[in-house]
Parts: C-alpha cells; structure tokens; sequence
C-alpha cells in the first residue's frame, strides 16, 4: 500500500485525494474548479533544502500528557482508597462524581499522546502527511468532547463538596448550588451538542474523507468561536466555584497557619483557573502552523485538567497530611517507634478505640491532651466561632461537620485553633 504524501505535495493515495479536496473546499473553491490532483499547501511553507531542520515538539507532548495521566491517577486514586478503607470516612455525590470526570480527562490527555505518535501533532505542516493530517482531525474533535465534559463533571464534583461546606448554613446557599449545578448540566449538553453537530453533514465535522466527497463546502459553525465560547463560560465557573470556599472558611475564626493551610488547596483550584485563561489565550492565536503550535495549548489545557483534578481531590487527601511541625513530628516519632518497638505507643490515660473513634492529634498547648481518644461526634464548633451577619447560621452541622472530618480537618482541631 502506497504512503500518503506530504501536505503540499500531489496526493500518493485515493484518502490523499479526497482530503485535498476536503482542504479547497473548505477554502471556498468551487466544486467545479477543484482540483485535488496538485495537492494542497499552507504557510508555513516547506523551506529551501539548504535551509530546512526538521523540528518536531512530539516527545515533549508525549511526555507532558503521561505525567498529566500520572497525577491525575494518583490523586484520585488515592482518594478512592481513603475513602473506601480508611474508617469514618463515607462516600458522597462529589465522590461518586469525581469518577467519570477524571476518566475522561485522562481519555482526553490520553487521546493527545496519540495525536502526536500518530498524528503527526508537534510537527511543522510540510513534515506531516494528509493522513496524519486526517488522523489529528478526527481525534482532535473526538478529544474536544472528552475534554468540555470531563470539566463539567469535575465542577460538578467540586459543587457537591461546596455543598458539603456549606452544609445546612442557610436556604441561600443550597438554592446556589442546585443552580450552579444545573448550569453545569446545560452547559455539558451545550458543548456536546456544539462538538458533535458542528458541521452539516454531521460526520463532516470528524471525516475529511467524507468531507471531500460532498458536492458542496461543509457548513460549520466556527471552530475559534465554539472553543472561545465554551473557554470563556469555563474560566468563569472556575472562578465562581474558587470563590465559594474562600467566602466560607474566611468567616470561620481560626489561626492563620490553619487558614493558609485551607488557602494551599485553593492556591492549586487558581492555577486551574490561571491554565484555563492562558489556554483561551493560546487558542485565539493558534491562526498558523496548527500542528506544531498546538503543543503551548496542550501545555496550558493539561495545567487546567491537572490542577482541576488535584484540587478536587485535595481537601480529602488532607486527612493524610500532617497539619503543623509538631503533627508531623509525632507522625515521624509514631512510625519510628512501631517500626523499632513492633507495637503502636499506647494511648494517654490508656483509652481503647470504640466504634468510629479517630485518636486526633492536638494543636495545643496542653500536651496532657495529646494523643487522647476523642469519637467524631464529641466536638462541635458553636455559632460564637463564626463572624458576620450568618454567624448564627454556620453551626458546623450535618455534611459540613462530615467534611472538616472527612478531609482530614477535623472538628476537634478546628475548634483548638477557633478563637472562642
């Protein structure tokens, strides 16, 4: 079997000629007055052999995309685990969300490796084949509808736990939800209806074949529109659901060190949002050499996946991580003495776990404290422990309580570090 030529080149295969033909139809060129049999070219053009360098950015998207696939598992991963072993810790709709959405971002990085092996994606134009050409336009667009709803699921993950923030605090902030929520539907059914129909005849819009065989130029919506559109309305949730538990937790009175501690998680959901309008940014300039300069908006959508996925996942992957240097003192000292002794240090005043009991390291001065066995349910942050005008509504009750205790921030030290 012949190989397909290279753009700019007469056409080696009968897929060759048919995508040609796609390509000056698509130009405005009369059906009549085409003529695929001298092949199609664009800028930049191939220059002369003394001074052409082949350059391809192929390996370093590959490599990107499978430290993206890497860190998304991880995370989430992780987090499956916590929640399915680790005791006191239950599944909730955000858990349960999370799932799907990282299933297809890691379908959509996934599909980029496969762009560039064989897509010939990283590449300038006149290095790459029309088939290579065929194959990143149709895992392209297939990539597009993985991605807008792979976000989608990820906000709405993240409203279910903005939920569980919130908890019962008022009718205000559930209504909020529930219509950030739906948004978020409408939004997914919006950018697959958007992806999938984009072009008349419909499988025009994923087969330049198909394509170069219509009588007439496709009608399709425009590209850079669809994506500027969906882009904008996604950089704007990002920042209303970044907002909701910065609002929240800044109301709770609480040290310093333990509101950076909260406010490092968040740092992370920003640098999605940072990704999210860098990408925008990319895409409205990505005007020439497509292929070759794909790779920066790859760069910057793997940034907004990533950094989505770790922030969804962070605050309950918190129970794992130790809260101040003393914490991770007597982590390190706990380890040592069971790896040493072969038995786990007793508890003081020598308490024994019962049922759901969490042994809850102290932030505080009294060390006669430390260590003791405390069940979830015996603590309580109280109205006073709030400020503003919802100071009576925010009790720390219901899933919010499951929350701070799930994500590893618990009741007990949230009230240690309250200012009462």
């Amino acid at each position: 079997m012949p190989e397909s030529a290279l753009i700019g080149t007469p056409p080696a295969t009968e897929s060759d000629y048919w995508i040609v033909r796609s390509f000056l139809l698509s130009a405005g060129i009369p059906a009549e007055n085409v003529d695929p049999s001298q092949g199609a070219s664009f800028p930049p053009f191939r220059p002369p052999p003394d001074q052409y360098v082949f350059e391809t950015r192929g390996p370093e998207m590959i490599t990107g995309a499978s430290i993206a696939i890497g860190t998304m598992l991880f995370f989430t991963i992780t987090r499956i685990l916590l929640r399915s072993f680790k005791s006191g810790l239950r599944w909730g709709a955000d858990d349960y969300l999370i799932i799907p959405g990282v299933i297809l971002a890691v379908a959509y990085t996934a599909l980029q490796i496969a762009v560039a092996q064989y897509g010939g994606c990283g590449k300038h134009l006149y290095d790459i084949t029309y088939h290579e050409f065929y194959i990143s336009n149709k895992l392209g667009n297939i990539g597009k509808i993985c991605f807008f709803i792979s976000v989608g699921v990820i906000k709405m993950s993240i409203v279910m736990f903005n939920r569980r923030l919130t908890g019962l605090t008022s009718a205000r902030w559930m209504i909020a939800h529930w219509t950030f929520f739906a948004l978020l539907v409408i939004y997914i059914l919006c950018a697959l209806f958007m992806t999938v129909f984009q072009c008349n005849p419909q499988e025009a819009s994923f087969d330049l074949i198909a394509a170069g065989k219509l009588n007439s130029p496709k009608k399709c919506l425009s590209e850079n529109q669809i994506g500027i559109s969906l882009s904008t309305i996604h950089v704007v949730m990002d920042f209303c659901l970044l907002s909701v538990p910065i609002i929240v937790l800044w109301k709770v009175q609480m040290s310093w060190s333990a509101k950076f501690r909260f406010f490092v998680i968040f740092f992370i959901g920003a640098m999605s949002s940072i990704g999210s309008v860098l990408r925008q940014i990319t895409q409205a300039n990505l005007k020439t050499d497509i292929l070759y300069n794909y790779v920066d908006l790859f760069t910057w959508t793997s940034v907004d996946l990533t950094c989505g996925v770790i922030a969804a996942n962070l605050p309950t992957l918190g129970v794992i991580i130790p809260r101040t240097r003393k914490d991770l003192y007597k982590t390190f000292s706990y380890f040592s003495s069971t790896k040493t002794s072969g038995s786990r240090p007793s508890f003081h005043g020598g308490h024994k776990p019962i049922g759901n009991s969490t042994v809850v390291p102290r932030s505080t001065s009294d060390d006669s404290q430390v260590g003791t066995l405390y069940h979830p349910d015996d603590f309580e942050l109280h109205p006073s422990q709030t400020k503003g005008s919802d100071a009576t509504k925010f009790p720390y009750t219901s899933e919010t309580e499951e929350w701070i205790h799930d994500g590893g921030y618990e009741r007990h030290h949230m009230g240690n570090d309250a200012k009462v």
